[in-house]
């Protein structure tokens, strides 16, 4: 594909346009694969399945095996969905891509399909007409953030317009029959208001505009109803080529029950059941606003599906009963699709789960992992957490596997596996024991902890690596760094350090746009800054603290000295200032030492939520005693930078009360605690100094 703006240097959100497609897919697969690899089972050629073994001569590795070709569409022209960052100004709008410079228009972007364009600069000339201003970011002023717009094959458009409030309604309602006019393709327009000053993409208020509420998408074998809010397959031919290969897969079984948990809009419910009309198909997903698209389309097919808006998770675990099963409706004509008379079920042939970027999880794995489901087919677009749900359910293993190129020209990877219930392992190929899990006190030992003093330490302005400039430096500070040997991979610690999904599993939300000179904020924290350096998988830096701190912060990964994972380390540049003569290393190093534990807990096991998993920690006695015990370890390390050792004592004493929420100036750390200062009023530490773990901000 060819692309003028990525030639200019005006783009580069297909980070691997410059790699041939061909080892593009090359690449991918085989990270993919290795990834995978503990997951498969050993079959021998004669005894593969059918619908597995007639794709095998197109085996990636060259010879039969379970993984298939991959699932490629169109290098350009494929994007059903677009999402344009709206920049410049009410009279010169620019449409641009979220983390990508906003100085050049991409509506005329090659990923989307021939009409984006034309309807992209028809809203532009809406936002003009109406004179609605930008949002700017970093002023925090302005009224439109984003352009949404889904375009179906058949060349309709829907169109959505991210507001921070409804103020410029009467204005858009004005002008919007122009547009609609120019533009009959499209068939819907409709305003998210989105007034959080975050960089997610839109809010939770959809208010109509004009036409319909959803647009028909033709997506493999069947037309799925997409709403507004609700997900949708960015790659339709992609998406299409998904959900025959799991229907294919799911009748050659010819299965009685069928359940597709996470099942959106029904694209895999519907193809089964249009492969399998006898089979009771039921569909299971949070959004109402997808259940009530798979319904409508269900019900345009003539299909006879049933769909709960439910969580999956929740649902699966209360069909393990009958008494379950019938309370949520398991044999109840009443139910949209249920046959009337029909058994209950309280498990099924085959399972289906299509999950978001963090995977099923523990709980809904454990319960596949327990249950009679003798097989499941997993679609994952995200097969680091793919591989984590795996190891979970080691009796169902992978019997076939196909890479799916549903985002070309990134690094993004998608796949989908069948599995089947396979006996144990024998005795020497079962895989080793995972590592125990970390633990507040293994935490004591585990992690390396040290203070040292710095000539000067650069601020926001300034870059890590470089003397600061003017007005970025502060003469005398500290360095309060934290690192620890993991098992995980350096590229796995970096996608849990930068995959925001990931991040708030177990720390919290955090948000912007990781690039030199983009922006971050942590909600939680009331903290945010510039990003001062990007050096993939090795180095983070940010400003910390926000405006006018000299704070900075480093986290760096490289490979363990013995090969077997990787050595991360945390840094945490603080001025020599009154907060540290008060708090000293502990203010900043407590914090981080819950953050590094939530850290190497997700490591171990990707899909839990820690944050929920760890909450109220901070005020449990087992939270309080690690606060305790980080705090003496902070004072060692405080005297063995040179530090005065009844100040050592002083100011750790007063970190510790600080975070198990007492008076600071009541020390209370080690045998022979000294008395408290005077003078200590403060009841918080800056917010330049504090960080938080998994239990959450004491702000």
């Amino acid at each position: 594909m060819q692309c003028h703006h990525f030639d200019a240097g005006e783009c580069r959100s297909c980070t691997l346009l410059a790699i041939p497609r061909q080892q593009q897919l090359a690449d991918g697969q085989a990270r993919v694969q290795e990834l995978l690899a503990p997951y498969v089972t050993t079959v021998d050629p004669a005894d593969e399945p059918a619908e597995h073994a007639a794709h095998a001569d197109m085996n990636a590795s060259g010879g039969s095996g379970v993984w298939l070709e991959p699932v490629v569409g169109p290098e350009a022209g494929f994007r059903s969905r677009g999402k344009m960052a709206v920049a410049g100004t009410a009279a010169a709008p620019v449409l641009g891509l979220p983390g990508q410079p906003n100085t050049a228009d991409l509506s005329d972007c090659p990923l989307y399909p021939p009409g984006v364009e034309a309807v992209l600069l028809g809203v532009r000339a809406l936002i003009r007409r109406a004179q609605v201003p930008p949002y700017d970011v970093a002023r925090r002023r302005g009224e439109i953030k984003n352009v949404l717009i889904t375009a179906s094959p058949d060349g309709e458009h829907q169109v959505r317009l991210v507001l921070r409030s409804e103020k410029a309604l009467p204005r858009i309602r004005e002008h919007l029959p122009r547009l609609l006019e120019a533009h009959p393709s499209v068939v819907g327009v409709s305003a998210n208001i989105h007034p959080a000053h975050t960089t997610a993409v839109e809010g939770e208020v959809e208010i109509p505009l004009a036409g319909s509420s959803t647009i028909a998408v033709r997506t493999g074998d069947v037309t799925l109803q997409a709403r507004p809010q609700s997900f949708l397959q960015t790659n339709t031919e992609v998406a299409g080529q998904l959900y025959r290969q799991a229907a294919a897969w799911i009748a050659g079984s010819s299965p009685t029950t069928v359940w597709d948990l996470y099942c959106g809009l029904g694209g895999f419910a519907l193809h089964v059941a249009k492969a399998l009309p006898t089979a009771q198909v039921t569909g299971v997903e949070s959004s109402a606003q997808a259940i009530e698209g798979a319904r409508e389309a269900a019900a345009a097919e003539g299909l006879d599906v049933r769909f709960l808006a439910e969580d999956a998770t929740a649902w699966a675990r209360r069909q393990s009963t009958p008494e379950g099963a019938r309370a949520t409706g398991g044999s109840a004509a009443s139910v949209s699709g249920s046959p009337a008379g029909a058994p209950v079920v309280t498990s099924p042939d085959v399972a289906i789960v299509n999950p978001p970027r963090r995977g099923i999880g523990a709980d809904l794995a454990d319960w596949l992992e327990t249950s009679p489901v003798p097989e499941v087919v997993y679609s994952s677009c995200n097969p680091a957490t793919l591989a984590t749900d795996l190891a979970a359910m080691p009796s169902l293993r992978i019997v076939a596997a196909r890479y799916v190129d549903m985002f070309p020209h990134t690094e993004h990877a998608e796949v989908i596996v069948h599995l089947r219930r396979t006996h144990p392992l024998p005795a020497q190929q079962t895989p080793m024991e995972a590592p125990m899990l970390a633990t507040p006190d293994s935490q004591l030992t585990d992690v390396t902890r040290k203070v040292e003093r710095s000539d000067r330490i650069t601020g926001a302005g300034a870059t890590p690596d470089a003397a600061p400039g003017p007005g970025t430096a502060t003469a005398g500070g500290w360095v309060v760094s934290l690192a620890q040997d993991v098992t995980a991979s350096p590229e796995d610690v970096w996608a849990a350090l930068t995959d925001p999904a990931r991040i708030a599993l177990y720390f919290g939300e955090v948000t912007g746009e990781l690039r030199e000179g983009g922006e971050y904020s942590i909600p939680m924290m009331g903290s945010s800054g510039p990003v001062l350096r990007v050096v993939q998988p090795e180095l983070i830096a940010l400003g910390w603290g926000g405006e006018g701190s000299a704070s900075r912060l480093e986290l760096r990964i490289a490979p363990s000295a013995d090969g077997t994972g990787s050595r991360f380390e945390l840094r945490h540049l603080v001025p020599a200032d009154e907060q540290w003569d008060t708090f000293g290393p502990a203010a900043t190093g407590c914090g981080w030492d819950g953050a590094l534990l939530g850290l190497a807990r997700h490591l171990q096991q990707p899909a839990t939520a820690w944050t929920t998993e760890m909450a109220g920690f901070e005020t449990s006695t087992e939270g309080r005693e690690f606060v305790t015990a980080t705090s003496e370890l902070w004072q060692q390390a405080h005297l063995a930078a040179g530090a005065d050792p009844q100040h050592a004592h002083e100011v750790a004493a007063r970190t510790a009360a600080f975070y198990r929420g007492e008076d600071p100036g009541a020390p209370a750390v080690g045998d022979d605690p000294s008395p408290a200062s005077d003078g200590i009023s403060t009841d918080r530490i800056s917010t330049d100094r504090i960080s938080t773990g998994p239990e959450g901000s004491r702000e």
